[in-house]
């Protein structure tokens, strides 16, 4: 994983491209040149002329169109900072573009919002390996080359109270355009999807129902709501939005009723969702155990 710090555009250096090996032509099987006859006599039959040899068609022959495959691994992760007048500080935020981001000027991405969970800050994804993850399942082809962008809203995001809050002014007004001018991301709602872990994941499922224009989809990972901390998501807002939702939560975590009983609420409100119990507890092995699933479920679709 490369690492560029503060500011800077960063991307695959150099970007080799793998060149398409050349189309091999399977050799024609020599025809046979005719011997030479006798010029036939004016009542003889004339003799019948010989079908044309079918070309054999070419074995390994790659469309017009196709993307040469890319050489590159690894993606690479940016950190920056961007000032909040409505969180009164300077926020740091990471955002990682895959391979061959910068070797391919003309392309753009979907791009993922992931939301740290309480009492960390934007290092927590990529701690438990994000980047990584996302560099394998590209490489296999199983999700289309994304951006993971990844802030720091500080131990809890701040005040819930505000229209909007401070976080969801920031992520709003001032993230999410810096990313869409500064990368080459797909700007819109079809194109970007949002999740969190714990506390992030409650967060994610209010901005997700107070922005439902913004994300296509919203993942929470063991969503701490519910009477834990007194944040009731709105699954109505989320159903009317057409937001799809997915919830996981291990079996062995204490937040796994809050989680059922959102579940049945998504339920009733008509959303669009699916609820995974895995075997697990609150903690970061649970969630590192399950990147693939959640990347997966993001990038449905592209």
């Amino acid at each position: 994983m490369l690492v560029v710090l503060a500011g800077l555009m960063i991307g695959c250096a150099g970007c080799a491209e793998r060149r398409a090996q050349p189309t091999a032509t399977p050799p024609m099987t020599p025809t046979a040149a005719p011997a030479p006859t006798s010029t036939p006599a004016p009542t003889s039959t004339p003799t019948s002329t010989p079908a044309p040899t079918a070309t054999p068609a070419p074995t390994s022959t790659l469309a017009p169109t196709a993307t040469p495959a890319c050489a590159e691994p690894h993606g690479a992760v940016a950190i920056e900072r961007l000032h909040s007048a409505a969180m009164g500080r300077d926020e740091q935020f990471r955002v990682y573009t895959p391979p061959c981001y910068a070797g391919r000027p003309d392309r753009r991405y979907p791009a993922i919002y992931l939301l740290h969970g309480g009492e960390h800050n934007d290092e927590h994804w990529d701690d438990i390996g994000v980047d990584d993850a996302a560099d394998a399942l590209i490489a296999a082809g199983a999700i289309a080359p994304v951006l993971i962008v990844l802030p720091d809203g500080g131990q809890d995001f701040g005040p819930l109270s505000g229209d909007p809050p401070p976080f969801a002014r920031f992520l709003e007004q001032r993230l999410i355009p810096y990313i869409d001018s500064r990368y080459r991301t797909q700007p819109d709602r079809e194109h970007r999807a949002l999740g969190g872990i714990s506390y992030g994941a409650a967060w994610a499922l209010l901005l997700a129902a107070r922005y439902p224009g913004m994300f296509r989809a919203v993942g929470a990972h063991s969503p701490a709501i519910g009477a834990f901390n007194g944040i009731y998501p709105d699954a109505a807002a989320l159903a009317h939005g057409g937001v799809r939702v997915y919830l996981d939560v291990g079996d062995h975590d204490s937040l796994r009723e809050p989680a059922r009983t959102f579940d049945a609420t998504l339920a009733q409100a008509g959303a669009a969702h699916e609820l995974h119990v895995f075997a697990g507890r609150h903690a970061e092995a649970y969630w590192r155990a399950h990147l693939a699933d959640y990347l997966r479920f993001y990038a449905a679709g592209w």
